[in-house]
């Protein structure tokens, strides 16, 4: 069988199961309907509308012996705690059957008057430590006359935990409230009630549990110290530092009730530990790079401390690398990390055929919430075969750079992220050690941000951006390898890999010394384990110094399924060139791997 009817082959089967998962996605839309009908001009019809939509989509999946009956009580159920969660006591709901819609249900609301917050109050319970400091009501952000909705009374809640947590050190502490209603004046009075314990600082910190990981690096990570003050958010984030390190299955703390004369208190962590060493397998298929496959080994707790050292080799059939990494986290200071590696590769592309081997040393630091900066010093050696001036020749590049970058990400979850973003500015001047090239300076600013909606099929849209520059040299004076190519999979689907970009008269890509890439996604859930994907991606690799309006950027579209699994999304995508050039471009790329693509 040719490669072609090998490809052809494989695109009708993602055709026909993509075709496959929308049939069983429409088919299940025959189902109940769940229709609101109330004021169009009331302050909550979109949260109604939102509800509705959720129920229904509930009901698609959860049947139940007489779906119409149930759904009726379900729906008059929630759309009361709705009002009253907008402060609506009084509403009524009234709900209809229509005969022409046999599968429909009406539901009548009638809102009534918004209730308004009339008194607010703070107070002790009878036990609480009085003696301690609490916030005025203006640090509450809500105030008298303001409408009666629960979730800015929840929050004012939180605002008096957070304030006494922050100025004052205390074994306990608890907030609730309480509200008395009165409906003849459409009113609420609201008292929020403190349950303080004794005032407390910590004695010592304790651990059981450890094997292999030492006492003194547990300690390093939970950041807590003998005498300093007692305060329930720092053992939560203490575990949350001792869950992040990986070396941890369970975290509990264990803490008295009762504080010691002095009013200090022992605390206790109880830790299991996990398993350090692990290995990881993985494939990827593009019809551009063609099969791939990833072998790891990992020990995250090499010396006892948190050292881990990674070692990884990935193939296909244009790349081979080997990769090994060793990182050592509170390196010299406690928000610093060393980073050493070393790398060998081989690449075969239209415009170069390349053996590097590097080694490099990098410092990262914390720097704020959620920011990374970091900066190293980078070696790599290689032997280049060039494929576009004329007869292919050979080329050897010693080159030494000094890369430093800056990020700020804050997304949850990095192979399916749904919300948050990152952005990342890194650049680094490199140096010649074998010839009299001049030096040149390369940088690089990324970003991707996320936007969720809350309404039928969780839609999210992804959109992400990047744009380069090397300064210093001409185009062709840049080594391959540290040019700038777009195409394939991670920057412009639909192009084949590094092919776009200014091509010579052999068809073959010049690399850039700036590029341009954007790409959008509109990415839905159809069932709970399915999920589509729409995108659109654009780019361009320039030989000149910055991107310009020749040559224009090229377009890549299509669309993709993915299978939600408990590690992360399973990928298939197929792009299509909208600017398919003749003799360059295939009509389609197909795409496999793990993970979404950004």
């Amino acid at each position: 069988m040719s490669i072609y009817s090998i490809r052809s082959f494989v695109i009708i089967i993602n055709i026909v199961a993509f075709c496959g998962f929308v049939c069983v996605a429409l088919a299940q839309k025959e189902s109940l309907t769940l229709k609101i009908e109330t004021d169009k001009k009331s302050p909550i019809l979109k949260h109604l509308n939102e509800l509705a939509q959720e129920m229904e989509a509930t009901a698609k999946v959860y049947k139940t012996t007489n779906q119409k009956a149930y759904w009726e009580n379900e729906g008059k159920k929630s759309f009361n705690k709705l009002l009253r969660a907008h402060g609506y006591y009084a509403g009524n709901i009234d709900a209809e059957f229509p005969e022409d819609k046999p599968n429909s249900i009406i539901f009548y609301i009638n809102n009534q008057q918004r209730y308004k917050l009339t008194k607010i109050t703070i107070t002790h319970e009878a036990n609480s430590n009085s003696k301690i400091i609490t916030p005025g009501l203006s640090k509450l952000r809500i105030n008298e006359g303001d409408a009666a909705i629960a979730s800015n009374i929840i929050e004012a809640q939180k605002n008096i935990l957070d304030y006494i947590e922050n100025n004052n050190c205390l074994l306990s502490l608890s907030i609730s409230h309480a509200a008395t209603i009165n409906h003849l004046e459409n009113s609420v009075e609201i008292n929020f009630i403190i349950n303080a314990g004794p005032s407390a600082n910590i004695e010592k910190i304790e651990f059981t549990g450890l094997k292999k990981v030492n006492k003194e690096y547990a300690r390093k990570l939970v950041k807590l110290e003998n005498g300093q003050c007692f305060r329930n958010s720092y053992i939560t984030k203490a575990r949350g530092r001792l869950q992040k390190s990986g070396l941890f299955a369970s975290t509990t703390p264990t803490i008295p009730q009762k504080t010691k004369a002095d009013s200090s208190v022992p605390v206790t962590f109880n830790l299991t530990e996990r398993k350090q060493k692990s290995i990881k397998a993985g494939v990827s298929y593009g019809t551009d790079l063609g099969l791939g496959a990833t072998l790891g080994w990992e020990n995250r707790n090499f010396f006892g401390s948190g050292e881990g050292v990674q070692a990884e080799l990935f193939g296909n059939q244009k790349e081979q690398i080997l990769e090994l990494n060793y990182t050592e986290p509170f390196y010299r200071r406690d928000d610093q990390t060393l980073k050493l590696s070393a790398k060998a590769e081989k690449r075969t592309s239209k415009a170069f055929d390349s053996m590097e081997g590097s080694v490099s040393g990098f410092l990262e630091r914390d720097l704020l919430d959620h920011w990374t900066g970091g900066f190293g010093l980078k070696f790599a050696q290689s032997r280049i075969k060039d494929k576009i001036e004329g007869p292919t020749k050979n080329q050897e590049f010693s080159l030494l750079s000094t890369p430093l970058f800056i990020t700020h990400d804050n997304r949850k979850n990095i192979l399916d992220p749904r919300n948050g973003h990152e952005v990342k500015i890194e650049g680094a001047p490199f140096f010649s050690l074998n010839s009299k090239a001049k030096p040149f300076l390369k940088g690089k600013i990324s970003g991707t941000t996320y936007f969720p909606f809350k309404s039928k099929y969780t839609p999210v849209i992804a959109v992400r951006g990047a744009i380069g520059t090397i300064v210093g040299v001409k185009a062709l004076r840049v080594p391959h390898t540290e040019r700038f190519y777009v195409g394939g999979a991670s920057s412009l689907r639909g192009y084949a890999y590094q092919l776009v970009g200014e091509l010579n008269k052999h068809k073959k890509p010049f690399g850039g010394r700036s590029f341009l890439e954007t790409s959008i996604e509109l990415r839905v859930r159809v069932t709970e384990d399915i999920g589509i994907v729409g995108f659109l991606d654009s780019g361009m690799a320039y030989r000149s110094i910055l991107p310009s309006k020749k040559p224009k950027l090229l377009h890549g579209a299509g669309f993709g399924v993915r299978y939600i699994t408990n590690f992360g999304p399973l990928r298939a995508d197929i792009g299509f060139p909208l600017n398919k050039r003749k003799s360059v471009d295939d009509a389609f790329q197909l795409y496999f791997g793990i993970g979404q693509s950004f």
